[in-house]
């Protein structure tokens, strides 16, 4: 009779949550296999593997056992299983696992095996949710052309409220904004481009749509907009919530991930009188790398030009944030290949302090840390397809570095809007784990 058994600090967990799994019954420092697989709706499967040795009473804590070499991750991390998974065998390299039906969870399936004979000792699964229990999801489809889905939090509210956007290539992302619903927050998933009957390219996107949205979302019974609300942005959407925060006074916190200060490549109507002018800085630069290895693009360089404050078409583009009355955040990574948001940041922070800025603001530097900083704890992607440049986009940053960021980030995202929207969190802030990068991000300023 097998007596290896496996066990999981959850059954069931919020993605930014923290498992910890537990093998015991193996035999006296036994070598060990332990396999993970899940798979998005598309029937893709993402799988890991690492390497461990049982401690001398024959048990093996994924969150105190250190990896051995061959593994997908280093060091001693109960999520590292699930951080280093990369797409399976019949699955294209460079999927990016993004749960579009945050209504259902993630279905993690580890396996335990024998180091030497291969041979199956045990298996068991956990799941991972986007949706605090008590979670309303509901899509919007207005009269006036919005779309998106709101998440709101248990309870009659009215709840502090955040709208949330994601960057240049489209389509709707539902998994930070019920996230956030799932930490006390009523949230609005709001898309712009490549979305139903939205507009298919971003140059065919008003302004008016962002004012529409923030409007109805400040209407909304379940939204508390006494204090403002809050908007994130993460790439092009950190430009558009830049722009939202210098022209909306509703806005009064804005957190901008791996973002730019100035707006680029497509100019921006706002109505039939105003154009919101654009850096055109075209993808086929020459700044842009080709990286064998992945095979992947970095346009890190091609964004160069942003930084020429002699420049009159720069100083005509640069979104004008110091006109809000917005607290700032600005997140973003050293390693970032897609564009220097680091630089931009702190271009951003010397300009907030040269005028005196009257509200609070801070960068936020993640050492290693690339492009895509997410919520934890989800699959690393190190480059993935990217339809606007046609072809494989390098994000960057060193894996466990990088989910160590994230792991900072997100925490620090919810106590930034928790005290600048005056929103005692209804859950306990997620836990930051700083065992493998302990000095893993700088902060840059805070005032």
């Amino acid at each position: 009779m097998n007596s290896v058994k496996i066990r999981h600090s959850a059954q069931l967990a919020l993605v930014d949550e923290r498992v910890n799994t537990v093998v015991k019954g193996l035999k006296p420092e036994q070598a060990v296999v332990i396999e993970a697989e899940m798979s998005d709706e598309r029937g893709r499967i993402f799988t890991s593997r690492a390497f461990f040795d049982a401690d001398a009473n024959g048990v093996l804590d994924l969150d105190k056992t250190p990896t051995k070499l061959g593994s997908g991750y280093e060091g001693r991390d109960c999520m590292g299983l699930i951080f280093a998974m990369l797409p399976g065998k019949a699955t294209r390299p460079g999927t990016r696992f993004v749960r579009q039906n945050v209504s259902e969870p993630n279905h993690i399936q580890i396996t335990v095996l024998d180091g030497d004979t291969n041979r199956v000792l045990a298996t068991s699964s956990f799941m991972q949710t986007y949706m605090a229990e008590g979670v309303r999801r509901e899509v919007i489809h207005t009269k006036c052309g919005l779309r998106g889905t709101m998440f709101l939090p248990p309870g009659q509210g009215p709840h502090k409220g955040i709208i949330d956007m994601f960057g240049g290539g489209g389509g709707l992302f539902e998994f930070r904004a019920a996230l956030f619903a799932s930490r006390g927050f009523a949230a609005y998933a709001l898309p712009y481009f490549h979305f139903e009957d939205l507009p298919a390219r971003m140059n065919d996107v008003d302004f008016g749509y962002f004012r529409r949205a923030l409007k109805y979302f400040c209407a909304r019974a379940e939204v508390d907009d006494s204090e403002g609300v809050g908007v994130i942005g993460t790439s092009k959407g950190s430009q558009l919530a830049y722009l939202m925060a210098s022209e909306c006074e509703k806005v009064r916190a804005v957190v901008s991930v791996s973002g730019l200060h100035v707006l680029t490549v497509e100019d921006l109507t706002d109505g039939p009188e105003r154009t919101i002018p654009a850096l055109p800085i075209p993808f086929n630069s020459g700044g842009a790398t080709y990286q064998s290895e992945y095979p992947a693009y970095s346009l890190v360089d091609c964004w160069s030009p942003v930084f020429d404050q002699h420049n009159e078409a720069v100083q005509r583009t640069t979104i004008r944030v110091e006109k809000s009355r917005a607290a700032i955040l600005m997140i973003s990574g050293s390693d970032d290949c897609d564009w220097p948001a680091a630089r931009s940041a702190q271009a951003t922070l010397e300009r907030l302090q040269r005028c005196k800025y009257p509200y609070p603001y801070e960068h936020l530097c993640l050492m290693g840390a690339g492009h895509l900083i997410e919520p934890p704890y989800s699959p690393f992607t190190h480059f993935s397809y990217f339809a606007v440049l046609g072809g494989n986009m390098l994000w960057g940053g060193e894996r466990m570095a990088h989910v160590q960021g994230e792991r900072i980030a997100w925490r620090r995202t919810l106590e930034f809007f928790s005290t600048h929207l005056t929103q005692p969190l209804q859950v306990q802030l997620p836990p930051i784990h700083e065992r493998q990068h302990p000095n893993g991000a700088k902060v840059m300023a805070r005032l």
